[in-house]
């Protein structure tokens, strides 16, 4: 085992990206022209190669077995909702459970966290600069190249217009997956390697606008309120005027391109306004899956419905009523609560409170219930719990931090010093 560590750090890049090729399969959702079970037997199996690959890596933690509890537990409740209907909806549900969770608990080990954390930095990189490089080759060719169908021959990008604007997909499926599964990675990549407000993250939410997703505009509004308010919190100066600054700059370029395209961006206003009064097929669908919630709220406010249950009378996709109405459906609201209660205090005791109002729009993601991100996410925040409090003084940034690593000793010193301050005495 240690002979294979060595020679996986010595090519630790190559083998990052080998795992980050089977992570983009593995997450990113496809519609197969074919049969819909090809698209999912894809993602399964890209699941069996990372696993594979990650075992290389590093062996889970003695704590990383509390994930199995957790696993035992969910997948009797679902059982128990379900029993004895919906076995292979349910087998799909336990498998990306079960798979979120290996990779979360392959995340908590220490030799192998370097890289899988890497392996999510080449992931969210690829994905940027796919969108980066289609809006580039659009402006000079006024052609739109379909990346996801290069990488998924069985799936097409659902590529619309808003106007005269493209609504860019990158190598997702949807310009509304593209803001969902990015931001969804940037948290991931937060709880994996701290870098929730890193150059990175921060260019990748900022690219969600050119997808013009409403849910992704209110998500770039999170973030920045976020990452401005902590870097104000800790006192960062430097950083804080950095980030004033380029944002002025995005400004003034935002305001260039505004003055050149004002009738283009004129549609695109419309365009949200109809978005925001949920007066389009998607707006309606959304309506109907939350009429439908709050119908059955107090039946499934303890246990959920089965799988198989319409609970908003046939809508177009309960799916884009997020991820917690969707839960709660099929496991309940205190179940559902308790889940996203765990991600919560996850980020709360790693960034201090100003973060947590990142989690909010990962309520209203457009994820399935089985969505594998989603889990690796909550496994990564469950496992957390059980962190010692060492490990999690280096992320926080909060003034406790050093009364613990001072101890009980110098503190009491280092009071006793200010309660007696030194007297510098003449010299005779």
């Amino acid at each position: 085992m240690t002979n294979n560590i060595f020679l996986i750090k010595r090519n630790g890049t190559l083998f990052a990206i080998l795992v980050a090729i089977g992570f983009h399969y593995l997450f990113n959702p496809s519609e197969s022209l074919v049969a819909q079970l090809a698209a999912i037997l894809v993602r399964l199996v890209s699941a069996a190669v990372v696993s594979i690959l990650i075992f290389a890596i590093s062996r889970p933690k003695k704590n990383s077995t509390k994930l199995v509890y957790a696993f035992y537990f969910i997948s009797i409740w679902f059982l128990l909702i379900n029993f004895p209907n919906n076995t292979s909806t349910l087998v799909l549900l336990f498998s990306f459970i079960g798979f979120g969770f290996l990779i979360s608990a392959h995340l908590a080990a220490d030799a192998g966290v370097g890289i899988i954390s890497k392996s999510f930095d080449f992931l969210l990189a690829f994905w940027v600069l796919s969108l980066f490089l289609q809006v580039f080759i659009y402006f000079l060719t006024s052609e739109v190249i379909d990346f996801h169908q290069w990488l998924h021959p069985l799936s097409e990008a659902r590529i619309t217009n808003v106007g005269s604007f493209v609504r860019f997909t990158g190598v997702l499926i949807e310009p509304g997956t593209y803001a969902n599964w990015v931001y969804g990675l940037v948290l991931l990549r937060a709880l994996s390697g701290g870098k929730l407000f890193d150059s990175l993250s921060l260019v990748a939410v900022l690219s969600i606008l050119v997808t013009l997703s409403a849910w992704g505009a209110s998500v770039v509004g999170v973030y920045l309120i976020s990452y401005f308010g902590r870097n104000i919190t800790l006192g960062k100066t430097r950083v804080y005027r950095r980030a004033v600054a380029i944002t002025f700059v995005l400004l003034i370029i935002f305001s260039v391109i505004y003055s050149n395209f004002t009738v283009e961006f004129a549609e695109v206003i419309q365009y949200f306004e109809g978005r925001s009064e949920l007066s389009d097929a998607s707006g309606f669908a959304k309506l109907q899956a939350y009429q439908g919630f709050f119908n059955v709220f107090l039946r499934i406010f303890l246990v959920g419905l089965p799988v198989n249950y319409d609970f908003c009378g046939g809508c177009l996709s309960s799916q884009d009523a997020g991820i917690f109405v969707n839960m709660a459906v099929r496991a309940g609201i205190m179940f559902t609560g308790l889940v996203f209660l765990i991600i919560i205090k996850c980020f709360f005791r790693r960034y201090g409170a100003i973060a947590c109002i990142c989690i909010f729009p990962l309520v209203f993601a457009k994820y399935f219930y089985f969505e594998p991100l989603f889990w690796v996410i909550f496994g990564c925040c469950f496992l957390d719990i059980f962190r010692e409090s060492k490990i999690l003084s280096r992320n926080l940034p909060h003034s406790d931090n050093v009364f613990r690593e001072l101890g009980p000793h110098s503190l009491s010193h280092s009071l006793k010093n200010i309660s007696r301050p030194k007297i510098n005495r003449p010299i005779d």
